[in-house]
Parts: C-alpha cells; structure tokens; sequence
C-alpha cells in the first residue's frame, strides 16, 4: 500500500490559486486541486473544509497578487 502524501495547507492554497489561475474561478474545483497536487481530494478537504473556504483563500490570493503587482513600478517610468 503506497504511503499518503502529506501536504502543507500554503502547498494546497497555492495548488488552489494557480487553478484559479489556468482555469479561472469558475474551473477552481477540489478535484482540480487534487488533481494538480497530484493526490486525492483528503489533502484539499483537510485544509479547507469546504469549497466557500477555499475560494475565500484563493480571493485573498488574488488581492495579494493584484496588490503585489501595481505596487511595482512600471518598466521605463522614471
């Protein structure tokens, strides 16, 4: 019998977000998440809990990126 992976919640928000990424909100599924961990669906259920918890993370993720990004300067402006 092969041995459970184990995950870190931040390694299954961050499966979760680049999901979000490639397939938008609309394809964020916890069969995708597992799918791009590579596991089944336990690791995705024991961080979130429920779908609402993932999503609320992945929206975090996405105002952090979003945050991240215009705060840079723009390339060439002075």
């Amino acid at each position: 019998m092969a041995r459970p992976q184990s995950f870190t919640a931040d390694e299954v928000a961050q499966a979760a977000f680049d999901v979000a990424r490639e397939r938008g909100l609309s394809g964020l599924t916890v069969r995708a998440v597992a799918q791009a961990l590579g596991s089944s669906t336990q690791p995705v259920y024991t961080t979130f809990g429920s779908m609402g918890q993932m999503r609320d993370e992945v929206t975090h993720r996405v105002e952090a990126f979003i945050a991240a990004f215009l705060s840079e300067p723009e390339p060439g402006a002075p």
